[in-house]
């Protein structure tokens, strides 16, 4: 049936996502036997957007509002795209749209709170990304950007306890271990950081935020010999980004274990980071959450 071949283009074109132009070759096929099916026109505006194919994207979505004024996934798209061409109001005004048809969505409330920082109105982000989380306590990505953005401002005791809801919900983002990692530096336990860091390297065993932060961990936990190693590791990478600090740190420790006993005293927290990547605007929907966050794992460790 019409039916049946309209799902099977659409969970077809959901394993391609990492592929949007085969998808889009899948949904534009289903379109010849069905070309106004707002499910098909409105996975195939996210899979152009996705090629940056905006004016398409856009087309697309125009074609779904046309008769379905009360869509709110094409609302999502089309907030999507002007997020990505810059128009914030306008990107805001559709998911205020899609917001009143779909009061509950917890990805579309997120949404508005990557807009306002995008605003650099960061109160009212924390506030969406809060509401975010109350509406659906299990859409990890909300857990994600509340986490980040307090990350930022060296509230660690709220990124950790953000990041650690994240990890319960989907514990194999590597990334989120990262940032917890950060936050419990911040907070004074390097060995718990530390585990977060070993977690991160399982997954990526040549991540350089992770060797720095197990290297500073066990020289903050007195352990100078495993910190001395760590340090080398890291200083191993074709190009770390934080040499200078590393090797200053090899260097303090190499003169330590050869001319004194005594511990190394504990890091200092210094300035949050800054240079949150909010250059795109995700998608929020029940049916298909944003995978998109604000990636801590792109801005150095608060806590160096």
């Amino acid at each position: 049936s019409d039916g049946g071949h309209c799902a099977a283009a659409l969970n077809l074109a959901r394993l391609l996502q990492r592929t949007p132009a085969k998808a889009e070759d899948v949904l534009r096929s289903a379109l010849r036997q069905r070309p106004d099916d707002p499910r098909l026109l409105n996975a195939l505006a996210a899979v152009q957007r996705a090629q940056h194919k905006l004016d398409e994207a856009a087309s697309a979505v125009r074609r779904v509002l046309e008769r379905h004024p009360k869509d709110a996934e094409a609302y999502r798209n089309l907030a999507a795209i002007e997020g990505d061409r810059g128009h914030l109001r306008l990107a805001e005004s559709a998911l205020n749209n899609a917001r009143k048809l779909d009061p509950r969505d917890a990805g579309i409330v997120s949404n508005l709170g990557l807009l306002a920082l995008r605003r650099d109105d960061v109160a009212a982000a924390r506030a969406f990304f809060e509401e975010a989380t109350q509406l659906d306590a299990a859409f990890a990505p909300a857990w994600v950007n509340l986490g980040a953005l307090v990350l930022r401002y060296r509230d660690y005791a709220a990124a950790e306890q953000a990041y650690g809801r994240a990890i319960q919900l989907d514990g194999a983002r590597w990334e989120s271990h990262l940032a917890r990692g950060w936050a419990l530096e911040g907070l004074g336990k390097p060995g718990e950081a530390r585990a977060e860091y070993e977690k991160v390297l399982t997954a990526e065993p040549r991540q350089d935020d992770a060797l720095y932060g197990k290297a500073l961990a066990l020289k903050t936990e007195g352990d100078l010999a495993s910190a001395l190693a760590a340090f080398k590791q890291y200083l191993s990478l074709p190009r770390p980004a934080r040499l200078k600090e590393a090797q200053g740190h090899l260097a303090a420790i190499d003169l330590r274990l050869k001319h004194s006993p005594s511990p190394v005293a504990r890091a200092t927290p210094k300035d949050a980071a800054a240079g949150l990547d909010l250059s795109t605007l995700p998608q929020g929907s029940k049916q298909r959450p944003s995978a998109e966050e604000l990636p801590a794992s792109g801005a150095p460790s608060a806590v160096r």
